[in-house]
């Protein structure tokens, strides 16, 4: 990948787990499935745009938000079956330096706040992995502050140059990332290099 952003906080690294270092035995209390969203029964579909509706004041992209394809990452409590997590994964066709492209994006992982520290995003972004790669774009897309860069770079993904893109919001109106606000980072498949050109996600940001 070319256009590489020196940033500390996205260098690629392969930290080891302390999580698990101390806690090698400790038997998983969740669960995670991956369902297509057109085998998504409605009610679910409501809960999760209402986590999303909590956790994010600006107009964001929502599970029942129109897209070519979206795949969700769920983790649910084992005794009880509660959803306590959420990971979508979803296909769109974005522009870069103009040209279209065909996209997967990884739309925000949500843990439920008492449960953070557990390995549940963690585990769901393990299985949102091994649908990106059978997926057939070459690329996969996320937006994350740079404290949590490091972490994504453990998967592979890369922080790009130019990573304020454009997006749009309700009623038509075009806005842009400010500098500073966040990265956007990048995973390729197959070595696929990564276009030069400006960002626009067409559509609601996620």
């Amino acid at each position: 990948m070319n256009h590489i952003t020196e940033l500390v906080g996205c260098t690629r690294v392969f930290a080891y787990d302390l999580f698990y270092r101390h806690n090698p035995t400790m038997e998983s209390t969740y669960t995670i499935e991956s369902i297509n969203r057109a085998d998504t029964p409605a009610r679910l579909i409501e809960e999760l745009d209402h986590w999303m509706a909590i956790r994010f004041k600006s107009y964001v992209w929502m599970p029942s938000a129109g897209e070519k394809d979206v795949q969700f990452i769920l983790a649910r409590d084992k005794a009880s079956g509660e959803l306590i997590g959420r990971c979508p994964i979803i296909t769109r066709e974005i522009t870069v330096g103009g040209q279209p492209l065909t996209i997967t994006a990884v739309a925000g992982i949500i843990v439920k706040d008492e449960l953070q520290g557990q390995r549940i995003g963690d585990a769901m972004m393990k299985e949102a992995m091994k649908y990106v790669e059978h997926a057939s774009p070459k690329f996969c897309v996320l937006m994350c502050n740079e404290e949590l860069a490091r972490k994504y770079a453990r998967y592979g993904f890369e922080c790009i140059e130019g990573g304020n893109p454009w997006f749009d919001q309700p009623g038509g109106v075009r806005a842009q990332y400010k500098p500073n606000s966040g990265v956007t980072m990048v995973y390729a498949k197959d070595d696929a290099v990564w276009p030069e050109g400006e960002l626009d996600l067409k559509g609601l940001p996620f």
